[in-house]
């Protein structure tokens, strides 16, 4: 749905999108040469097309490696985009999508073994994170989650994570 030999800016490397639609635009967001892009498309099959003609988060921009972009729409419709490896960041999308409103923030649960891939959903007033920790070529990789009342937390890690993990007696 996106071809990397039509972003100027990166043409390898592409892993862990996301997509929101707002209005009749589908943005998709995704990491390509350890950045996040965003493109644009009137369909959710595509064809995309970058629409920044360079990334809207640079290399390690924001203290993290700037990787797994995961958008979030809140109740009140307000757009966030998640992303980092190393930390957990949380920047408030302006109206078009494609830039921030303000700086990213650090929503990174104290205490967590944090590394990748943070994705958000809400339920009934409270904020929900999930992440990996490890790495998925480890058996002690895993997916542990925390709740916050607010969108920027403080997240507190839940009892009884993690909430997804390997399972030896499968194979």
């Amino acid at each position: 749905i996106l071809d990397l030999a039509n972003v100027s800016w990166c043409h390898s490397n592409a892993w862990s999108p996301s997509i929101a639609k707002k209005g009749s635009t589908y943005y998709f967001y995704f990491t390509a040469c350890g950045q996040i892009g965003v493109a644009t498309s009137s369909s959710p099959t595509g064809p995309f097309t970058d629409a920044l003609g360079q990334p809207l988060v640079g290399s390690n921009q924001y203290g993290v490696y700037s990787i797994d972009p995961a958008v979030f729409i809140d109740s009140n419709g307000q757009p966030y985009l998640l992303f980092g490896n190393g930390g957990a960041r949380l920047g408030a999308l302006n109206a078009d999508m494609t830039s921030f409103n303000g700086t990213p923030v650090n929503i990174t649960p104290s205490g967590a073994s944090y590394r990748e891939a943070p994705y958000m959903f809400e339920r009934n007033g409270t904020y929900y994170l999930t992440w990996s920790e490890d790495d998925t070529r480890n058996a002690t990789y895993h997916v542990s989650y925390a709740s916050a009342s607010s969108i920027t937390g403080p997240f507190a890690a839940a009892s009884g994570n993690p909430i997804l993990s390997e399972n030896t007696s499968l194979g």
